[in-house]
């Protein structure tokens, strides 16, 4: 009867993380949390999520197609279920999305969750026997750069124990800087063309 109480006591935590429904990497990113104190679980920086870019975010041209990796590291003894949640200015568009299947094999497709609402990917999970990864890649963005400016993304994450207790929400946000005007790959002859043919549109 107790194993029943603590099995459902630890999914009731596990459910609050996963119901939450709702960076790209500079030099210096700001980590803020929702809560000044720190719990037994983030009293050391024994985790960590991090944002990985293929291109340099502060000279993005429009047009321009890159990826965005999300990982993270952690050493926690019974690290259980975790949530981010990734926000993206409307200036990139999103073409793909993939995920980590073994992560998904682990926590069963029931206590998995990848999806996109808008520009903002939610990905989640639970595993109930204690054996997460200590470091993985949790999913790969590919975007598009639309609109030229400065931008900012923003991360949030949390994470939880065997016990369903679950740290503060974190906060990363980081700037990006999208410059000019889509880049023309067209030789001399074929722009000359172009303006000929616009001429009889």
């Amino acid at each position: 009867m107790n194993n029943i109480k603590v099995k459902i006591s630890f999914i009731l935590g596990l459910i609050l993380l996963l119901g939450i429904g709702t960076s790209f990497a500079e030099a210096n990113p700001t980590v803020t949390s929702d809560n000044a104190q720190s719990s037994e679980l983030n009293e050391v920086n024994d985790f960590n999520v991090e944002l990985i870019p293929n291109a340099d975010l502060n000279n993005i041209s429009v047009g321009q197609t890159f990826d965005i990796t999300v990982k993270y590291t952690q050493d926690i003894e019974d690290l259980a279920g975790l949530e981010t949640s990734l926000e993206l200015p409307n200036s990139l568009e999103i073409v793909s999305i993939k995920g980590n299947d073994h992560l998904k094999e682990l926590a069963t497709e029931q206590f998995y969750k990848l999806k996109k609402n808008d520009n903002i990917i939610i990905n989640s999970f639970v595993v109930f026997d204690g054996t997460i990864d200590d470091k993985a890649n949790l999913y790969t963005v590919t975007v598009k750069a639309t609109s030229p400016g400065d931008y900012y993304s923003l991360l949030k994450y949390e994470y939880s124990n065997s016990k369903g207790d679950s740290t503060p929400k974190e906060y990363l946000k980081s700037q990006m800087v999208i410059k000019g005007e889509e880049k023309n790959d067209k030789g001399f002859f074929d722009s000359i063309i172009d303006i000929i043919l616009s001429i009889f549109k």
